[in-house]
């Protein structure tokens, strides 16, 4: 076995994409990573209906576009009115193929709908798609940002919805990386955020999808430090 310095330098990863990739220490068994090897984790991204999209590590892409094949975040209303996503979060970046309204209404797309609404993966699921991402060098993140040229807002499922005294209080768990806990609180949340809610929190503003009125919804926030914190206000505010 031999070991040997190689400087950065920019490769293509599994979905096509140049990228970077900084200067390393590589043994020889490493070397040249195969294009089967980049297959083998491609295909189990597909697998899980994976797609490039920084969203679909951890949330499950909903349907498949009618006129382009790519898996999309979908969601439809009562009324019947719907709309797809390439990717969840501001700034609600909407699928190309959507200017076509003849094909969005097709059979076609009914049959490749599973849910009305996106829905969050488990936690083995989003550790094993980071996993496969990082064989091929693919950093969905960057990618994300370098295209709508601002980073993800951080995406959390509500646990809880407190009501004391006029407040609302928030008890989050993000859902991207180490699944932390969150504490918000407001005077005024709509009431359309309740427990199991997917909604999204960056710098004391909180956006989510009503998938009712099928438009985005923001609001703002207090975040408070730690559990410690919710504790005292929630304390304060029955007293």
């Amino acid at each position: 076995m031999t070991k040997f310095w190689r400087s950065g330098h920019y490769r293509e990863n599994g979905f096509g994409e140049s990228i970077w990739v900084a200067g390393h220490w590589v043994k020889r068994y490493d070397w040249g990573r195969s294009s089967s090897f980049s297959a083998y984790y491609t295909n189990k991204l597909a697998n899980l209906n994976a797609n490039s999209s920084f969203t679909s590590g951890f949330i499950k892409p909903n349907a498949m576009c009618p006129v382009c094949g790519e898996l999309v975040f979908y969601y439809q209303n009562k009324h019947g009115s719907r709309v797809y996503f390439d990717e969840l979060g501001p700034p609600w970046p909407k699928h190309e193929c959507m200017d076509n309204t003849d094909s969005i209404s097709s059979p076609r797309t009914a049959k490749k709908i599973v849910l009305r609404y996106p829905t969050l993966r488990s936690a083995n699921d989003c550790l094993e798609i980071a996993s496969c991402r990082s064989h091929i060098y693919h950093d969905p993140e960057f990618e994300f940002a370098k295209r709508y040229r601002s980073k993800p807002w951080t995406c959390c499922k509500v646990e809880k919805r407190i009501e004391s005294a006029g407040t609302t209080f928030l008890i989050l768990t993000s859902v991207e990386k180490n699944r932390r806990f969150m504490y918000l609180e407001a005077k005024k949340i709509p009431a359309s955020v309740v427990a199991d809610e997917i909604i999204f929190y960056n710098r004391g503003v909180v956006e989510y999808f009503d998938f009712q009125k099928l438009k985005q919804l923001e609001f703002q926030v207090t975040r408070l430090s730690s559990a410690i914190a919710f504790v005292r206000r929630l304390v304060c505010q029955t007293d």
